[in-house]
């Protein structure tokens, strides 16, 4: 796996769960998108892809910057609900796995590619990734009716009959 830096990933919790499961970390230098043009790519197309044809895209081009150009934004445009957001995005995320193919993977899809790699893979039991549910600041935690306070938020068990 390889960080950049971000405090999320850089945390004793992921740093504790990438060894238990002998993953290997590559500390990357921070701004250096260079160092994971995949990723990068993948937000990019996104971005230019699917959300800059959204209602109240932020990134769109301003008039004022360039006189006489098409501006992509509807005046008056309501913003998009959540949920229906993310069912646009998971139709382009389908989209770009099953049909885009890309000349970095040999004219494949995603989908293609990650079926052609014979790179085993093992399911992790979930009680053993239920440890890693809570950050652990050794801190004693007491457990009320409510769960267990972290960070302003309760945390409860998925209830079991």
């Amino acid at each position: 796996m390889r960080i950049d830096r971000g405090a999320d990933f850089l945390s004793a919790t992921v740093a504790d769960a990438l060894g238990h499961f002998a993953v290997p970390v590559q500390d990357l230098p921070a701004y250096r998108p260079d160092l994971k043009g995949s990723i990068e790519n993948l937000n990019r197309c996104a971005e230019r892809m699917r959300f800059a044809s959204l209602p109240r895209y932020t990134h769109a081009p301003s008039l004022r910057l360039r006189p006489g150009a098409r501006s992509t934004r509807v005046e008056g445009a309501e913003p998009l609900p959540f949920a229906e957001f993310v069912r646009l995005l998971l139709e382009w995320i389908t989209w770009w796995n099953t049909q885009h193919t890309s000349q970095a993977l040999g004219g494949l899809t995603p989908l293609e590619a990650w079926r052609a790699d014979t790179t085993p893979i093992e399911d992790v039991d979930r009680e053993l990734l239920h440890r890693y549910t809570l950050a652990d600041d050794g801190r004693t935690r007491t457990l009320t009716t409510s769960g267990v306070r972290f960070n302003e938020r309760y945390y409860v068990p998925a209830f079991r009959s």
